[in-house]
């Protein structure tokens, strides 16, 4: 295997990165213009796009569409108590068998 296709697929995703940028900032400028005429909600409405879709990506969420983030399982359990074992009385050993 060559390094050059791997470089080649390096340069290729650094220019996908710069095009999406622009695409992201022309989504968002436009987005910006249609604030005062249009709610979000309306456009989805009327282009047929989701609202999430229509959102401009955000350094925190770039392309909104990476993992959620594990939830804690203890989180899940709010409306559980835990129950202890009753404490019993000492069992007794035998070695008679």
């Amino acid at each position: 295997m060559g390094w050059g296709p791997l470089a080649a697929d390096i340069e290729r995703r650094t220019k996908a990165r710069a095009d999406l940028a622009e695409i992201d900032a022309a989504i968002t400028a436009g987005l910006a213009e249609s604030a005062a005429i249009i709610t979000l909600t309306e456009l989805s409405a009327f282009t047929g796009i989701a609202e999430a879709d229509l959102a401009p990506a955000t350094p925190d969420t770039p392309g909104r569409r990476g993992r959620q983030p594990r939830r804690n399982a203890a989180a899940g359990r709010k409306g559980r108590s835990v129950v202890a074992p009753a404490a019993s009385a000492p069992v007794a050993v035998s070695s008679d068998y």
